[in-house]
């Protein structure tokens, strides 16, 4: 089982160190202290030994005497000597930093912790499984964790307690043995000419946290921890579903199905689930990022576009067809496209007609002044005009909400991201305002604006999402300048009483750009940042794996996923700490630059993100930039980065019972790295909803019907 991805790099590095120095070193100590791990699984029919130790296995690791550049490794022989299969467990603890006193060149590089010892933030650790059993990292074996040792998270890193993975291939049958491999290795590289800069950027890429690479500071230090296995009954799968694919492809048969790439809004009305679709979307991006000069002209021909019209070309009635946002209905196993966004809208500026929307990017239910109940879904107005807001109330027939104050305010892509519902009203953001409405309608225009953001702080520049939390609204900001904030309404009525700012600078990091998403669970509001585009071009900013906040019901933060150093650190109101659960930003992977969906369903809570690393394929060849020309025989990079692309690309899906505890349900996009984004969740009575993003073949839907 993966439980971490590894950047291209990561798996590229690891490669080569391993052929070059895996069985170089042994550990300084190593001991069976046999103490009792708890095991509450099965014992008459489950047991484990390690290296010929019957369980409970705990064992002890004193690192010292380590030099820059050494690696020291140890090999785990796992076999389950009892009757039924069982699932591999590894858990470390109890690690203790010491410093042993400060010696000069400590002291000379800067050294003031004399109760705190600097040794394990210079050490990566290295988990793998040598599944060939030759001693040698290759193709075969699997990747499990890379980290420095100071960032190891207190989780089972083999198979997380409380559910099941879905790639847990972690597995012991009766009488069969596993090689696990902990290999440690001491900065820098170990006889390598590689130009130190780039090595230090490759290190910040591939741990996803900002190094200070200073071999002074560990001198003479050590450190211990403890490291605990453990055989587990399987538990059994949980059932998912996968209930359209191809950007709805097979039902209809609409015209260019595979440009509905994004699912990007559901919601659930009258015992059927309805999806919005954005058309095109990363299309749309590259070619803006390409006419603004932000990036050169790039080709990915698996991701399909249209060509694009120029003065009502030839090529405009196709490219026109290709943007019309659309909305299915799932209903008794069959889908139906039940509206397609108007085809022309006039932009004045322009020399010619536009769609209104190329996807719509949120729906939500809501019941008026008048007792009415319907559905509401926001289209993304990617060329101007709007915000479009349409609802229906039979989810058929579709009309125009009529937002004409809203359509005043010009705020680009922040518009249209937010329908939430809040004591009775709808709201709904342009730009950094917050506006509601008790009874949207087609006829006459109800919208009141609540609240301007940017009145508070102008670098305020969008507002991702609104939620309602503990009687109150929040909202989220994005803030490229100082990082996201979150505020909240004094009263239970948002226009009345002011608001208060919850959360301030980015938690800490002026890289957290935008709230990206909000859920509560469990008594606390969960809070997902992102950095737009995994780059954000404009205050170059990037890449970041995202970090996770919660919010109590007393406007107490904490961090629970993020940065153990921050990347731009900056003084918040509020101590940053440490995240909580052990992981560091993007679940400990910096592709993963988008916390872009939460949900709870059956207690536990669930998060979606978005992952970049496909791209990678893309990417010119990183061996002749690392390495001397010539040196190293990089022929198989190829190959590894489709091995890479194929095991490891792909958007994540974790849950949590408690918000603390995370388990990897998906770590490659329900095994296509192609769904390189989990882009919306939704809790039904039906079982959880599970929408993708996919720029290659069309969006997918899964359903999970059982826990």
């Amino acid at each position: 089982m993966r439980d971490i991805r590894l950047t291209l790099l990561g798996s590229m590095m690891l490669t080569i160190i391993a052929s070059a120095t895996l069985g170089a070193g042994i550990f300084a100590y190593f001991s069976d202290t046999e103490t009792s791990s708890g095991n509450t699984f099965q014992a008459a029919t489950l047991d484990l030994k390690v290296d010929d130790t019957d369980e409970p296995n705990l064992f002890h690791f004193e690192v010292t005497d380590f030099k820059p550049g050494q690696c020291r490794n140890h090999t785990f022989i796992l076999k389950n000597t009892g009757s039924i299969p069982g699932v591999a467990s590894l858990t470390f603890k109890n690690l203790i930093q010491m410093e042993n006193g400060i010696i000069e060149p400590e002291e000379e590089a800067g050294d003031t912790t004399p109760d705190h010892g600097e040794l394990a933030d210079q050490t990566i650790i290295i988990i793998w499984m040598d599944e060939n059993e030759n001693g040698d990292f290759d193709y075969e074996d699997k990747l499990i964790w890379i980290s420095l040792v100071s960032r190891l998270p207190l989780v089972d890193l083999l198979n997380p307690q409380n559910s099941p993975c879905l790639r847990s291939d972690v597995i012991i049958e009766p009488e069969q043995t596993k090689h696990l491999v902990v290999t440690l290795w001491f900065l820098p590289l170990p006889n390598m000419e590689i130009n130190f800069t780039k090595i230090s950027q490759l290190l910040t890429l591939l741990l996803g946290e900002k190094l200070i690479l200073n071999n002074n500071l560990a001198q003479g230090d050590s450190f211990q921890f403890d490291t605990e296995f453990d055989l587990q009954q399987p538990v059994p799968k949980p059932k998912w579903e996968k209930i359209a694919w191809s950007g709805f492809g097979d039902w209809d048969a609409p015209p260019l199905p595979e440009y509905n790439n994004y699912a990007w809004s559901m919601t659930y009305f009258k015992g059927d689930l309805y999806v919005g679709t954005g058309r095109l979307v990363p299309a749309l991006v590259i070619d803006l990022l390409i006419m603004e000069g932000m990036i050169p002209e790039i080709d990915i021909p698996e991701i399909p576009s249209p060509p694009h019209p120029m003065n009502k070309s030839e090529n405009y009635p196709l490219w026109l067809e290709g943007l019309r946002g659309e909305i299915w209905r799932y209903h008794s196993g069959e889908w139906t496209r039940v509206h397609q966004a108007p085809l022309y809208y006039e932009i004045p500026t322009e020399p010619y007609i536009v769609p209104e929307g190329n996807g719509y990017r949120v729906m939500t239910t809501f019941t008026d002044d008048n007792g009415i109940e319907a559905i509401y879904a926001s289209a993304a107005a990617f060329f101007g005009g709007g915000p479009y807001i349409y609802r229906s109330n039979n989810g058929i027939d579709w009309e125009l909400v009529n937002t004409t104050s809203l359509s005043e305010i010009h705020a680009g892509g922040w518009a249209g991201r937010c329908l939430t519902v809040h004591k009775g009203k709808l709201y709904t953001v342009v730009g950094t305002t917050i506006w509601c409405s008790s009874n949207p309608n087609p006829t006459t225009d109800t919208w009141t604006k609540v609240v301007d953001l940017a009145d508070f702080d102008s670098s305020n520049i969008g507002i991702p999402y609104l939620i309602s939390f503990n009687g109150h609204l929040y909202a989220s900001t994005a803030n490229p300048e100082t990082g996201f904030q979150v505020w909240r309404s004094n009263e239970e009525d948002p226009a009345s009483g002011g608001w208060t700012q919850i959360v301030s600078n980015g938690a800490g990091d002026t890289w957290n750009i935008a709230g990206m998403t909000m859920t509560p669970f469990k008594g606390y509001l969960y809070v997902g940042t992102c950095v737009p585009l995994g780059y954000d071009f404009t205050c170059e900013k990037g890449p970041k794996g995202f970090d996770l906040i919660r919010i109590d019901k007393n406007d107490n933060w904490e961090l629970i996923v993020g940065s153990y150093l921050p990347v731009d650190p900056i003084e918040t109101d509020h101590p940053r700490g440490l995240p909580k659960s052990g992981w560091s930003a993007g679940f400990g992977n910096i592709a993963n630059s988008y916390c872009w969906t939460m949900t709870e369903h059956n207690g536990y809570l669930y998060l979606g993100t978005w992952d970049w690393s496909v791209f990678l394929q893309y990417l010119p060849d990183l061996a002749a930039y690392l390495f001397d020309e010539g040196k190293y025989d990089t022929d198989n990079l190829t190959e590894l980065i489709e091995k890479f692309v194929e095991n490891f690309g792909g958007g994540d899906l974790w849950k949590s019972p408690d918000g603390i505890h995370w388990t990897p349900v998906t770590l490659n996009g329900f095994n296509n790295p192609h769904n390189y984004g989990i882009r919306r969740l939704l809790s039904t009575p039906d079982g959880l909803y599970v929408g993708t993003a996919n720029p290659f073949e069309g969006c997918e839907i899964w359903r999970k019907t059982d826990e």
